[in-house]
C-alpha cells in the first residue's frame, strides 16, 4: 500500500491485540513507523518492539553490503522506536479532532505547512483518555492538529466510551488517505468514463481502502463465527448494551 503522505508515525500505547494501527505497519512498512510506548522491558509480555536490543541489531547487521545501504537507511527511518521524537512543525501534523483542528485536505496556507505528500502524519493509537494526554506530550504539543472532513461510520467491533462518531485508528488513517486520494480518483474516473455517466459513489468510500485489508477480514471472521442472522458486535445496539454494562460497573464502583 502506498500512502498519500510522506510518512505516518503511530504513537502506540495499548495492548497489540486491542489495536488496529499495526495493520498499517504491515501493509505500508516503508512509510509507517511505530513509536512503541507500551512495551515494558520489566515485563515478559509479547509486544511490538520486544526484539529491540543489541542481539537484534547485531543479527540485522550481518550480511549487510554496500548495495543494501539505501534499503538499510529506509528501514532505519521506519524502525520501531520507544520514545516520541522531536518533530518539525513545518513538516508534521497530528491527526487529532481537537478544537483547533482543520480537515487534512483543507490546511490553510497561513499554517506554513508542507503539502500532505511531503508531510509526516502522526496518529495516536491508545484509549481515548490516554490519547488526550499524549496529545499534550511536549514533542507533540507544538504541532498542528488535522482531522477528517467526513468521518465514516465505524465498523469497529469494540465499543467506544465516547459514543458515536468515533472510529478505530486504522479506519481514521484509511479515511484520511481516501480524502487526499479522492480528487485524483475523481479525475482519473472522469477521464476513463468521459463517454459514459460515472457511477455514483458508494455509501462509504473508505470501506474498500487497501489499508482496511486485515480489518475487513477480521470483520468477516467475526460475522462467520456469529452465525447467520446473529447480532454482530459492530452493530450500534450491541455496542450500546456493552457501553451500558460498563457504565453500570462504574456506578457500582463508586
Amino acid at each position: 500500500v502506498r500512502l498519500p503522505f510522506l510518512r505516518c508515525d503511530v504513537v502506540f500505547d495499548d495492548a497489540a491485540k486491542k489495536a488496529t494501527s499495526v495493520h498499517a505497519k504491515v501493509l505500508a512498512p516503508e512509510q509507517v513507523r511505530l513509536i512503541d510506548l507500551f512495551t515494558n522491558d520489566a515485563s515478559a509480555n509479547r509486544t511490538l518492539s520486544r526484539c529491540g536490543g543489541s542481539a537484534c541489531r547485531e543479527a540485522s547487521a550481518e550480511g549487510t553490503s554496500a548495495a543494501d545501504s539505501s534499503a538499510d537507511a529506509l528501514a532505519a527511518a521506519t524502525a520501531t522506536v520507544r520514545e516520541i521524537p522531536e518533530y518539525d512543525p513545518r513538516t508534521s501534523a497530528v491527526l487529532f479532532p481537537d478544537e483547533g483542528s482543520v480537515p487534512l485536505s483543507e490546511v490553510p496556507a497561513s499554517w506554513d505547512l508542507v503539502p500532505p505528500s511531503a508531510m509526516t502524519l502522526i496518529v495516536i493509537d491508545a484509549p481515548w483518555r490516554r490519547a488526550q494526554v499524549l496529545r499534550k506530550h511536549p514533542q507533540l504539543a507544538c504541532l498542528r492538529s488535522v482531522r477528517l472532513r467526513e468521518p465514516p461510520t465505524s465498523r469497529f467491533w469494540r465499543y467506544h466510551a465516547e459514543g458515536r462518531g468515533c472510529v478505530s485508528t486504522i479506519e481514521a488513517l484509511a479515511a484520511a488517505a481516501r480524502e487526499l486520494e479522492a480528487p485524483l480518483m475523481a479525475r482519473d474516473s472522469a477521464a476513463a468514463d468521459s463517454a459514459d455517466s460515472p457511477s455514483p459513489p458508494g455509501p462509504d468510500p473508505t470501506a474498500d481502502h487497501p489499508l482496511l485489508f486485515f480489518f475487513a477480514r477480521q470483520l468477516a471472521h467475526i460475522a462467520a463465527r456469529s452465525g447467520s442472522g446473529a447480532e454482530l458486535p459492530i452493530e450500534e445496539t450491541a455496542k450500546e448494551r456493552r457501553s451500558a454494562r460498563v457504565r453500570q460497573k462504574d456506578r457500582t464502583k463508586r
